[in-house]
């Protein structure tokens, strides 16, 4: 069943038809829309939270740079890269690997 204010009155008419239902549900998205907005707003943002803290691992293939300072060691085939993976929150992840990581100190 669904409630229909009368026109002129904040009087609600209770009506049985479903042709208004479609208005009823315009009404519901429409009628404070700034506060619904702002619920899914929030609700992201704690999703976003929580889901950044909890722990990953991530493979990222890192450039290795090898130098030697002795003269008596000769390096043979040596790779250029190498795989390695790191473990930690989802949040320390994209910082190692957009490179905005901050030193520890």
């Amino acid at each position: 069943m669904w409630i229909r204010r009368a026109a002129g009155s904040s009087a609600t008419v209770p009506t049985g038809d479903r042709g208004n239902q479609a208005v009823n549900v315009e009404s519901f998205l429409r009628d404070n829309w700034p506060y619904k907005l702002a619920a899914v707003f929030i609700a992201f943002l704690l999703w976003l939270d929580l889901t950044a803290g909890e722990r990953q691992s991530q493979d990222i293939v890192t450039r290795l740079i090898i130098e030697v300072q002795d003269s008596a060691w000769v390096l043979v085939d040596a790779p250029d890269e190498v795989n390695t993976t790191f473990q930690g929150r989802n949040r320390d992840l994209l910082a190692l690997i957009t490179g905005d990581l901050a030193e520890e100190q």
